[in-house]
């Protein structure tokens, strides 16, 4: 948190400290910094994947999806998109649950 209060324009920490959040379940500090971390083209496949993952976990599958399609945009490249692609199901399977 002392980092990004230092740079608030450094991608970076907003990404690394949404993982944190992310990981100890601060969903929505997470999807704060993760949003301004999916600005940097650098971080955007990540950052939209993790949040996509917060709104699965709060219940918001349908917003999860979405998050996994803008993460995947632009990435043709399977590799790279793989982990993405299989949450965006889980999340689809959440929805045909509803």
């Amino acid at each position: 948190e002392q980092r990004v209060r230092n740079q608030p324009l450094l991608a970076d920490y907003h990404h690394e400290l949404g993982k944190l959040y992310l990981e100890t379940k601060q969903h929505d500090k997470a999807m704060a910094e993760l949003q301004l971390a999916a600005k940097d083209p650098k971080f955007s496949l990540e950052a939209y994947t993790a949040l996509g993952q917060c709104f699965v976990a709060t219940n918001k599958p349908d917003l999860g999806v979405e998050m996994y399609q803008r993460a995947i945009q632009g990435h043709e490249v399977f590799v790279k998109i793989k982990d993405t692609v299989f949450l965006m199901a889980e999340a689809f399977e959440k929805l045909g649950n509803k």
